[in-house]
């Protein structure tokens, strides 16, 4: 249970030999190139497929294929193919033919779907207009008159006549009642433009709202009511016609499987052109540098030598410049926690694997704020529905069985408390069932405060099990004097100040008192001369020692400490909020349980506690992590890690069976 031992492997073929050797490296995935210090390939690539990969995706993305299934993302298993399938794609597949009817059926969509927003557009503007009988050229202005169109609300246009009647400029001006209805009526004015300074304040004072409408090019000659009947038939052809192309839309998504293969096939083929740039050479060879797991390595040397008898493989440990790429190696039982640990960051190949460490404290955690047997339940249900009714991939069943551990860690913490669905059923006259449970009642003054000090202690378990894995590896590399000095002197102060702590609590630990105070001052007399040790003078040495007793510097401080163990409180009051919760949700659906209100109980009772399930997850599993995150890893993790990254078959849409991976065999 540890980060894999990694070594680095040098190696050359023949030039020639170039095609089979990423052939052969790309089936095997057992090892990730990097780039050759010296002498680059002078090898020439004869194509590059990145163009067509680009078509292909334009394709796909125009059709609107997704990679992933919502919010199943990354969880389903990809369709399978055949490894002679995926590689004999492109000889199957005539993908130029393909994108060429593509880019057709695009560009008269685009170009019919344009037409049609400019029909619409036209229709919207003439649709006041559709029931006169003028036609535009009646609306155009000639050498001495001015035409408006516009509307008047009914009293303006009554206001207006009264107006015009009493006026001096008729009958150089005119109002004509075209159309009305009940909020308004379209009026044509005509005017003398000899008196438009005169005219125009007077529609302006009765509310005229003109409206100026953008006649259809090359029709003048119509009315508007023929207008608007040509617009409606020019409509019905272009959506004739978008629906026929629908349909050979319809019919052009028979590619898209293909096409999805294809993308995969153009990414291996991408993936494969990159890594060979990565090579050295010279005039006849091919040399190439990379990472492999220790353990990969016989297996890799023995098909190697016997695929390429004129090349040669060696290896060699990583150096201390070297940064490896980092690979998690964990039991069965302990590998579903690994996604916790890539939720925060892989861990420098040189640290400690958390995997291992956080494995017990984040279900205990989990479980805790979870802390309904109820729900743990239903957490148990809804991990068995899912691995049976979807196709889940690797990745996806190793956060299934994660959540079959918490769900029976949930249930069991529930069980203590006995709480289920924020309920304490059939509990008897002392508050208790079969005389013992619940152990702890977080609800009960007495049973809160053994709450919060369990969770304390929990705590200082937790900050002293990151301590000592520190510890462990500082001295398994050979740092002892970090061990010793750092965690050892901490492990001391901490100890001897939690056992005086702890003879003032109880009386038969009193006569160890004085013991436990010279304990802690030896303790504290060490802290500060150890935790300032890289200074270069005695008073920087004993200032820096100082004030890492708080924790400013050095490894860890009393403050720190202090802050963290209290910071593990929160489990409680998560604990207390989704029990909470809970019995409010049953006194909800407790006060509709009246007259016709039963027939919604039921399905009103699941709904609210299935939501509040939801929220108490996400709750849950974020604090969980919060404290390995912020309270744990403090004490020994050291990120930065480089995930292994080997020459493989990557896909994002299907997933290659490989046949057999010694490819050569067929070959030679």
């Amino acid at each position: 249970m540890a980060i894999a031992k990694m070594l680095k492997v040098r190696g050359g073929v023949l030039k020639k030999d170039h095609s089979l050797l990423l052939e052969y490296l790309g089936n095997a995935g057992l090892i990730e190139l990097t780039t050759f210090p010296i002498e680059p390939s002078t090898l020439k690539i004869e194509s590059n497929p990145s163009i067509t990969l680009r078509q292909v995706e334009e394709i796909l993305s125009y059709y609107q294929t997704e990679k992933s299934n919502g919010m199943l993302s990354g969880l389903i298993e990809k369709p399978s193919i055949e490894e002679n399938d995926f590689f004999s794609i492109e000889n199957t597949l005539k993908f130029e033919l393909i994108y060429l009817h593509f880019k057709d059926l695009k560009t008269e969509e685009g170009s019919y779907k344009k037409e049609k927003d400019r029909v619409i557009k036209e229709l919207i503007n003439i649709k006041p207009l559709k029931n006169l009988s003028l036609t535009p050229d009646d609306l155009q202005d000639s050498r001495n008159f001015s035409f408006k169109l516009g509307f008047l609300s009914h009293n303006d246009f009554a206001n207006l006549s009264k107006t015009m009647d009493k006026s001096d400029y008729w009958p150089i001006f005119a109002l004509n009642s075209l159309q009305e209805t009940s909020e308004s009526i379209m009026v044509e004015i005509a005017y003398c433009k000899e008196y438009s300074k005169q005219i125009l304040p007077i529609l302006s004072e009765h509310g005229f709202k003109e409206y100026i409408p953008e006649f259809p090019a090359n029709i003048s000659n119509l009315s508007f009511s023929e207008i608007y009947s040509t617009l409606l038939t020019e409509q019905d052809k272009i959506n004739n016609r978008l629906t026929e192309l629908e349909k050979e839309k319809v019919a052009f998504k028979n590619y898209l499987t293909n096409l999805q293969i294809y993308h995969d096939y153009l990414i291996t083929q991408i993936n494969r052109i990159e890594n060979l740039e990565k090579m050295g050479g010279t005039r006849n060879c091919l040399l190439f540098e990379g990472w492999v797991k220790s353990s990969d390595l016989k297996k890799l040397q023995q098909e190697f030598n016997t695929h390429f008898p004129y090349g040669y493989l060696e290896s060699s440990s990583p150096t201390t410049e070297d940064n490896p790429p980092v690979i998690l190696q964990n039991h069965p039982i302990i590998k579903p926690y690994e996604i916790i640990t890539r939720f925060f960051g892989l861990p420098n190949y040189r640290g400690i694997d958390p995997t291992p460490v956080l494995a017990l404290p984040f279900t205990l955690f989990f479980s805790i704020n979870m802390g309904d047997a109820g729900y743990g339940i239903l957490l148990f249900l809804s991990a068995f529905i899912m691995s049976r009714r979807v196709k889940l991939n690797k990745d996806a069943r190793g956060f299934i069985t994660l959540a079959y551990f918490l769900s029976v860690t949930t249930f069991l913490v529930g069980s203590l408390t006995w709480t289920w669905f924020g309920k304490s059923p059939f509990l008897d006259n002392t508050g208790k069932i079969f005389q013992v449970l619940p152990l702890i009642n977080p609800w009960d003054a007495d049973g809160l405060m053994n709450a919060i000090i369990l969770v304390m202690i929990i705590g200082i378990v937790t900050q002293y099990w990151g301590i000592i894995n520190r510890f462990i590896h500082n001295y398994r590399k050979g740092d002892i004097k970090s061990a010793f000095l750092d965690q050892g002197v901490w492990l001391l102060l901490l100890s001897s100040l939690l056992f005086l702590t702890m003879t003032m609590f109880f009386p038969g630990l009193a006569y160890f008192k004085s013991i436990s105070i010279y304990i802690l001052l030896v303790s504290l007399l060490l802290t500060v001369l150890t935790q300032g040790r890289d200074s270069k003078t005695w008073a920087g040495k004993i200032i820096i020692g100082l004030i890492s007793l708080y924790g400013f510097v050095g490894y860890y401080g009393l403050a720190s400490f202090l802050q963290d163990v209290l910071s593990y409180t929160r489990l409680i009051a998560l604990n207390l909020t989704s029990s909470g919760v809970a019995m409010v949700l049953n006194n909800i659906v407790g006060m509709l349980a009246t007259g016709f209100g039963w027939i919604l109980v039921p399905f009103l009772w699941i709904a609210f506690h299935l939501f509040n399930l939801a929220m108490v997850l996400l709750g849950a599993f974020i604090h969980a992590f919060r404290l390995q995150a912020i309270e744990l890893f403090g004490r020994f993790y050291e990120g930065g890690g480089i995930a292994f990254n080997p020459l493989d078959l990557r896909t994002n849409y299907v997933k290659v069976n490989k046949k057999n991976k010694d490819i050569f065999k067929e070959v030679k």
